[in-house]
């Protein structure tokens, strides 16, 4: 007896049947490998949380809920929904759902298509502090900027004079700017003026203990006053230069030829403060008066009798006539009049 045969055309059904299978599990995998839903829409849930604390004038719905969704776009867009804005100084305020709903209508958002969970939501203002810690390295920032650029070959060291009492911020749209106190920045005396746009909020007073350890201008031997230093009298040497009153000499080319306001010992560091203040015009010297209208243009001789910079108005003795005149500094013994 022949054995069974199958007919011709079933394998070729079962091969189309096949394909068509493996067409499909195709169609599903790049489907769901894209993210893209296939039966349903992406769902929202908006979480409330009962309490909340903030540190912004302003609340946003991802401060007060959490957002449950696959978009991630629409997720950003909600949580950055503007809810209300709080008082620093304020209660505690509650928000309820049907605000939050207004909120997101706002937004050109359907605030019905989203599930809730809870319905209010307390806010508390939190106030940020800033500890001492971090106001000391604001400040030391500060200084290290503003000092080591004027001396690049210097280290600089800034420690607290007196503690530090942590600042208060009433949110964080807020600035923190450091004033000297004194003309002196190596004094050591800041102010920090908490800032919001251009109004100062408050003001705090800071003492430090400034070392600037630099190369700097020391005498070699003892100096009388009003003499005119010489090369052998000075020499550079590292020192740390504490709260220093004046700033020190750091060139040995812009210290010869000064002239010594009162004794420097042996050994001291030579500032600003220990030599003669040098003027354009010094008092008791001769100067040229010089007085111009239009092309005529007429000078003599004068003395000085005060010191004068640089359009200063000093007063000066004609010497031709004796008369006291009053004019401006213009250059070196030179003084303008008018006429």
């Amino acid at each position: 007896m022949d054995a069974y045969k199958l007919p011709n055309h079933i394998p070729q059904k079962q091969s189309t049947i096949s394909k068509i299978h493996h067409l499909i599990c195709l169609i599903i995998y790049f489907v769901w490998t894209a993210n893209v839903p296939l039966f349903a829409e992406s769902h929202v849930k908006i979480i409330f949380r009962p309490f909340v604390e903030i540190s912004s004038e302003h609340v946003y719905l991802g401060d007060i809920a959490q957002i449950q969704t696959n978009d991630e776009d629409l997720r950003q867009r909600l949580e950055a929904v503007k809810i209300k804005r709080i008082k620093p100084s304020g209660p505690p305020r509650t928000i309820t759902l049907p605000h939050v709903k207004s909120r997101i209508a706002q937004q050109q958002l359907d605030p019905s298509e989203y599930t809730y969970v809870g319905d209010t939501s307390v806010v508390q203002y939190k106030p940020i502090i800033l500890s001492s810690e971090s106001i000391l390295a604001a400040a030391n920032a500060f200084y290290q900027e503003r000092l080591l650029g004027e001396f690049v070959d210097a280290e600089l060291q800034v420690e607290p004079e007196t503690p530090i009492i942590p600042i208060h911020i009433p949110h964080k749209n807020v600035r923190l700017k450091f004033v000297p106190l004194n003309s002196e920045i190596l004094k050591g005396t800041l102010e920090a003026q908490v800032i919001h746009k251009k109004t100062i909020l408050s003001r705090h007073t800071l003492k430090f203990q400034m070392t600037l350890i630099r190369p700097v201008v020391v005498a070699t031997q003892n100096i009388p006053p009003h003499a005119v230093i010489q090369p052998e009298q000075v020499k550079l040497e590292q020192r740390a230069i504490k709260n220093s009153t004046a700033p020190p000499m750091t060139k040995l080319i812009e210290t010869v030829g000064k002239i010594s306001a009162t004794t420097i010992l042996q050994g001291s560091v030579i500032n600003t403060s220990l030599l003669q203040k040098q003027y354009l015009v010094p008092t008791g010297s001769i100067v040229t008066i010089v007085a111009q209208r239009g092309a005529l243009k007429v000078q003599t001789k004068g003395v000085a009798l005060e010191n004068g910079e640089r359009g200063q108005l000093i007063r000066v003795i004609n010497s031709a006539s004796k008369k006291e005149l009053k004019g401006e500094v213009i250059g070196d013994k030179l003084v303008r009049i008018r006429f």
